[in-house]
């Protein structure tokens, strides 16, 4: 930094590639007021050139980057357009809601945020779910805010502890209406440098049928084309043991065909292989085709040719093609299948111009109609399973499948629906439960729920809760998404490990009362000298 005292002149000698190009600057005076010790990595440089770690413990030097300034600036242009759309085309509120909230069982991981009472805490909001159907009630309807959420999820590979969403919440309006208010809230804030805008309406397909083509709930539309295809009839004459006897207890069997996968090695794809059987606990085959239809898979080597040409024609397999089958549960079937899917694809794309795709290529989707409950067994427990919600504890249920609540919750579809884009679930929104009795029975008689945890909104919904609905976007996940760049959940959390401290101070015990199992510790405590 310094201060100068200079003396602009125009130049005679123009330079038409720079905007102030006929100006020269005479310096008269320079006072250096700062100087800067050396920099731990150059901010010129490729971003791919530093360590990730590296960048984010020197996050205020990495913002010098032009890709973060323009990130940055994008984002923040794109929030006030967004602001813009909401409040002065379609009357919403902004209304800001507590970040320090109750614990709400049945959802994700929470942060507790101690209080001065003894054994009490607070908890950072997961979302404004319940506060914002509070405001429904209160005759808000139409709200907005940009919300903080916390989650502690570090676990999972895609989720951030701390992130922001655009949360928006409306009565006296049906599903189509906040699709559609989605729709042209995107589109009204699509960054000008991004073109050619999304088509409208966005796609929309149910849960079944993209678990059923692509083996994902959130499928990356941008590969379409490669799909599963249900092969059951064909499957017998392969004279595999392990798919043979999946078919005798009555499940499906499924095939996945990636062309020109061989430029894959054995070895890579093999692995890929390893790890989703590990995941999701079953097995699946596969087969590289060679140039006349051969399988070159010692498992199906007592498989009949016309058993063989029959998937090959199927499939319309070529020489370097890979095919994978599996049978089982269908929704398991279909979730291996989709993992190496989509996996596979990326791996591909890095290695064949037959899987890139145009960075600017942004496919929307909208996915509908979730199963409401799914069974899930406790962590490290082999018990009984238990009825869990997909989405979240409010979300009504079908109109036309409420006379399944007692009887086969698993038949029960919810009024639930995501956002896609290229493979990544951006948003996520429902119809909500206005009915207090049915929202009891839901967590008391399904979900196995303590009602009290929830009392406040239950008789709030007594007093005329109008129909109301909502959704929430991952600004975030969005913005990585428009900037090309990729999430990276491990730097994330190792950078949040830098604002942690250990608490073990005597004070900071005695205020929040942490660690104290009794009325003697606490008063041992007390009794000695803070330090």
């Amino acid at each position: 930094m310094s201060d100068t005292t200079a003396s602009l002149l125009l130049s005679l000698d123009v330079n038409k590639e720079m905007v102030s190009g006929q100006f020269e600057v005479h310096v008269e005076q320079v006072l250096f007021c700062n100087i800067a010790s050396p920099l731990p990595f150059n901010v010129s440089k490729p971003q791919s050139a530093v360590r990730e770690d590296v960048r984010l413990q020197y996050r205020y030097l990495d913002l010098r980057r032009p890709q973060m300034q323009h990130m940055l600036r994008m984002r923040s242009s794109t929030i006030h357009k967004m602001r813009k759309f909401l409040v002065e085309t379609l009357n919403f509120v902004e209304v800001e809601t507590p970040t320090l909230f109750r614990s709400s069982p049945g959802g994700a991981r929470e942060f507790l945020v101690p209080s001065q009472q003894p054994g009490h805490f607070y908890a950072l909001a997961q979302s404004p779910q319940q506060l914002k159907q509070l405001l429904m009630v209160g005759m808000v309807d139409r709200y907005f805010q940009l919300a903080k959420c916390y989650r502690d999820e570090c676990q999972f590979a895609d989720r951030q502890l701390e992130f922001t969403q655009l949360d928006m919440e409306v009565s006296f309006e049906s599903k189509g209406f906040i699709q559609n208010t989605i729709e042209q809230l995107i589109m009204d804030s699509w960054p000008s440098h991004l073109q050619p805008c999304p088509e409208l309406p966005f796609v929309h397909m149910t849960y079944n049928q993209v678990m059923e083509e692509f083996g994902s709930d959130k499928p990356d539309l941008r590969y379409g084309d490669v799909k599963l295809v249900q092969v059951t009839e064909f499957v017998p004459k392969l004279k595999s043991d392990a798919i043979n006897a999946s078919l005798q207890r009555g499940y499906p069997a499924y095939a996945l065909l990636l062309k020109q996968a061989q430029v894959l090695s054995r070895s890579a794809i093999h692995k890929v292989i390893q790890t989703v059987e590990k995941e999701l606990r079953w097995m699946v085959s596969s087969v590289n085709v060679g140039q006349h239809g051969e399988w070159h898979q010692h498992v199906f080597k007592n498989a009949s040719r016309n058993a063989k040409d029959a998937l090959n024609s199927l499939l319309k397999c070529e020489n370097g093609d890979v095919m994978f089958l599996c049978a089982g549960p269908k929704e398991l079937a279909c979730s291996m299948l989709g993992r190496l899917r989509t996996r596979l694809i990326q791996k591909l794309a890095e290695m064949s111009s037959l899987y890139k795709r145009d960075a600017e290529d942004f496919r929307f989707l909208w996915v509908e109609d979730f199963p409401l409950f799914e069974l899930r067994y406790e962590e490290g427990t082999l018990g009984k399973p238990s009825w869990v919600a997909t989405h979240h504890p409010f979300t009504a249920p079908h109109a036309d499948d409420l006379q399944y609540l007692d009887s086969d919750p698993a038949r029960v579809r919810g009024q639930h629906f995501d956002l896609v884009l290229n493979g990544h679930e951006i948003g996520g929104g429902s119809m909500r439960i206005s009915d207090p009795q049915v929202q009891t029975k839901v967590l008391d008689q399904i979900l196995k729920l303590d009602c009290s945890n929830f009392q406040y909104l239950i008789d709030a919904l007594a007093y005329g809760a109008p129909v109301h609905g909502g959704i929430a976007l991952g600004l975030d996940r969005i913005s990585y998404l428009l900037n090309e760049m990729e999430e990276s959940r491990d730097q994330f959390q190792d950078f949040f490990f830098y604002f942690t401290i250990s608490v073990d101070s005597k004070m900071w015990l005695l205020v929040y009362y942490l660690g104290i199992g009794s009325i003697k510790q606490f008063r041992e405590i007390s009794s000695t000298k803070l330090i």
